[in-house]
């Protein structure tokens, strides 16, 4: 999911955003730059990184993508090490097999079943803190099950 190099300029054109895995990142970061020089600030890191973003027209807010397993998404920022150890166990996790009945399992180089949920937050970039745009959303499998409910 890491889309290091993702860059974009607010609408007014004093900032430029980008995301990167910099130092002691474990993931791609949410960074934002003066484009007439200076060093870059990081704003926020996400335990499975950042897949895109978007700048709002107010120029102090951008719109972040990501995943989340959604029985541990809670604060993001403050309250993710749950998510980051369930992260870090299922990366060291000698268990590769996945089982499944559904057909669709795998979708390009995502595997399905690893029941992760998309979030969109709102990321205020001056005083760095989060709110999730889509809290109540569950896994893919989740949301087709319920609609053919």
């Amino acid at each position: 999911m890491l889309r290091t190099g993702l860059r974009f300029w607010s609408p007014d054109g004093a900032r430029i955003a980008f995301v990167s895995k910099r130092g002691e990142d474990e993931t791609g970061g949410l960074y934002v730059i003066d484009p007439r020089g200076g060093e870059a600030e990081k704003i926020v890191e996400l335990p499975y990184g950042i897949a895109i973003a978007k700048w709002m027209p107010d120029n102090k807010r951008v719109v972040a993508a990501t995943r989340v397993i959604p029985e541990l998404a809670g604060q993001f920022g403050k309250s993710d090490q749950a998510m980051r150890k369930e992260i870090r166990r299922r990366k060291d996790s000698k268990l590769t097999a996945q089982v499944t009945e559904r057909r669709q399992y795998r979708y390009w180089d995502h595997v399905l079943t690893d029941n992760l949920a998309h979030r969109l937050l709102v990321v205020n970039v001056d005083t760095k803190e989060l709110m999730d745009l889509t809290p109540k959303w569950g896994s893919a499998v989740q949301l087709q099950r319920r609609s053919h409910l």
